[in-house]
């Protein structure tokens, strides 16, 4: 039950994050927070670190040590 509640709230926050990520929103904050979501939902994760110009790389890099080190390149 916990699970489902968390995925859909962060499904929510994509929903909510997204359209701000795609109207040219270059705020670092907003966009280590949308690759966050991305990552954790795997959605289309490796697409998104290359192609994304705005987040924080340190702060990722660290993030997905522990959760998937193959995305950390």
């Amino acid at each position: 039950h916990y699970h489902w509640e968390k995925a859909s709230s962060s499904t929510r926050t994509t929903t909510s994050s997204t359209p701000r990520v795609a109207e040219g929103s270059q705020d670092p904050v907003l966009h280590t927070t949308v690759a966050k979501i991305v990552i954790d939902t795997n959605c289309d994760p490796e697409t998104f670190l290359r192609t994304n110009l705005f987040y924080d790389s340190l702060t990722i890099g660290q993030y997905i040590e522990d959760r998937d080190p193959h995305l950390a390149f």
